[in-house]
Order: C-alpha cells, then structure tokens, then sequence
C-alpha cells in the first residue's frame, strides 16, 4: 500500500491533464452545440478524406511539439463531430489512429519503452524502423478504411 501511495505522486500531473483535457473537450462541445462557438471557416468545404487524415497529422504535429495526445483529442473531437458530413464513429476512429500514430512514433511512451526492453532493442531503432514502417502502411489503409465507413454509415 506504501508502494501504491507514492505512485500516486508520479500520476498526478498526468491525471490533472487528463482531467482539465476532459473539461476542455466539454466546454467545447457545449460552445459548438450552444452557437457560441464555430468550426474553423473552410472545413465543411474539405474533402472527407482530408477530414478524416486532419486528426492524425494534426495530432501527430503537437506531439512532436510536447502536447499530449488528449489534449489534441480534447479539442479536435467536438469540433469534428460538429461537422455534418462526419458520422460521429468515424471523427472518434480518426482520433483514435492519430492517438496510435503518436504513441507508435514517440520515444518515452511506455508502449515503446516495454517493447524495446522486451525485445532488446533501442527504442530509437524501433520507433524509426518498425514503428514507422507499420505506420506508412497501416495510416493509409486504416484511412481508407474510414472514409469506405463513413459512406456507408446512415448520417
């Protein structure tokens, strides 16, 4: 229990991210559904491929820059869904790959770290090797994929 308590410690600040990413996410939402708030001018107009690649290259952008994943989410999930020709599934899938695309090519999560002591290798090697390789053919099958889902889904 000792053990437990001082983790508590070490997940504090990433539960306080968690937590005000939440609060964000919802303020948002109730901005968009209230009128207070509008999508940026111009996307309703983009293509729904591009919509749906927005997410994981935006997401993968403000990791790189040191911005959690969640806090990308947060903003870029109520304004997605808010617009019309989205099926709400396919913005959460959207977000959800551009989540997996940042953790599969960062170097200190605990994905990477695990399977890099597992399989003895650098976390540097696999993220630039593997990582980025299942990416480049995973990213856009699964984005096709979304866009196949998004036609066929009643909106």
């Amino acid at each position: 229990s000792r053990r437990w308590v001082a983790s508590l410690a070490t997940i504090a600040v990433e539960a306080l991210v968690v937590g005000a990413a939440m609060v964000l996410g919802e303020v948002l939402k109730d901005m968009i559904s209230q009128g207070m708030l509008q999508p940026p001018a111009g996307l309703e107009g983009l293509p729904v491929l591009m919509l749906i690649a927005l997410p994981p290259a935006l997401m993968l952008g403000t990791s790189l820059v040191g911005l959690h994943p969640i806090i990308s989410a947060s903003i870029l999930l109520p304004i997605l869904a808010s617009i019309p020709v989205l099926h709400p599934v396919v913005v959460v899938g959207s977000v959800l790959l551009g989540w997996m695309l940042t953790i599969v090519l960062s170097l200190f999560v605990v994905p990477v770290l695990y399977a890099a002591a597992l399989y003895e290798v650098n976390p540097e090697t696999l993220v630039v090797g593997r990582n980025l390789s299942f990416c480049a053919l995973f990213i856009p099958l699964a984005l096709v994929y979304l866009w196949a889902l998004n036609t066929w889904l009643p909106k």
